[in-house]
């Protein structure tokens, strides 16, 4: 299922950019950036959030599509939580808005850590 909704919203995504001569860019722009959103939302996925911003990086909804990057980023690594996961998240959103939570997190899981012995 997962799948063939992925595939569903790209054919979606593309047809539509692909179509704009035929539809109001506005109105495109703001079909393909609700869908987006929707399925970063859903599904933790950022690739269709990336794509809008690929395919309208001036576009009206780009904050936005920023925004949702970091809180998906942000989601993916509280579902990982783990070490690499949160500075993956610091590497790619160094002033996202979960860096001090992400920081914190680094620190209880280094604190956790088992001491080695020399």
């Amino acid at each position: 299922m997962k799948i063939k909704t992925i595939l569903s919203l790209v054919i979606l995504f593309f047809s539509l950019a692909l179509n704009s001569q035929t539809l109001d860019s506005t109105i495109d722009e703001k079909q393909l950036f609700i869908k987006a959103h929707s399925f970063a939302a859903n599904e933790f996925n950022d690739s269709l959030l990336i794509e809008y911003i690929h395919l309208f990086p001036e576009g009206m909804y780009i904050e936005k599509a920023l925004n949702s990057l970091d809180i998906c980023a942000w989601q993916n690594a509280c579902y990982k939580n783990t070490l690499e996961a949160y500075q993956e998240y610091i590497n790619k959103f160094p002033k996202g808005k979960a860096v001090t939570l992400a920081a914190k997190k680094i620190k209880t899981i280094k604190e956790t850590l088992p001491v080695e012995k020399k």
